[in-house]
């Protein structure tokens, strides 16, 4: 299955097109790309699933709520219980594990797509003449708990940003 069968592979392949085109010009341009991966659904292209081996994939080590985290700190799920198959309470571990399977697939597969924009802007040779900034709008819980960033009290890994200057 082809990396443009799902939105961000077509996003990607619009950016690579665009920035032809615009290359092409004399005038300073502004592009932004945006992905939608890693978020649910964790959908991707069979390769990308292929990349982790399920059973490898290691699980939290704590998956109860934080002692003395004040009730409304917590969250049911939120989007993840929209989804078929997930139950209201625990997490079983086959799930978790498939679950977080998805989540490396959809990383991966985002990974891929920024890596064709960065690619092109090579290939033009423009990346020596702009800014690139990569950011995102999530954090990552760390691996202490299975509770997702949504809490007021989580301890979270700030998402990491990227830039890429002109030496100029």
């Amino acid at each position: 299955m082809p990396d443009n069968t799902f939105q961000d592979g077509k996003v990607a392949e619009l950016a690579v097109s665009t920035l032809r085109d615009i290359s092409q010009k004399k005038e300073p341009f502004f592009l932004a790309v945006g992905f939608i991966k890693p978020h649910l659904p964790f959908i991707a292209p069979k390769k990308y699933w292929d990349l982790y081996d399920p059973a490898k994939i290691q699980l939290a080590t704590n998956s109860f709520r934080p002692k003395d985290d004040p009730d409304y700190a917590i969250r049911p799920g939120g989007e993840l219980r929209n989804y078929h198959g997930i139950p209201e309470g625990h997490v079983p571990d086959d799930l978790a594990r498939r679950l977080k399977h998805g989540y490396y697939a959809a990383i991966s597969y985002m990974d891929a797509q920024v890596g064709k924009v960065l690619a092109e802007l090579d290939r033009l040779d423009l990346r020596r003449k702009i800014i690139v900034i990569l950011w995102g709008t999530m954090a990552e819980n760390s691996a202490s708990t299975t509770r997702g960033a949504n809490t007021v009290t989580a301890k979270t890994i700030p998402t990491p940003r990227c830039s890429s200057l002109s030496p100029a």
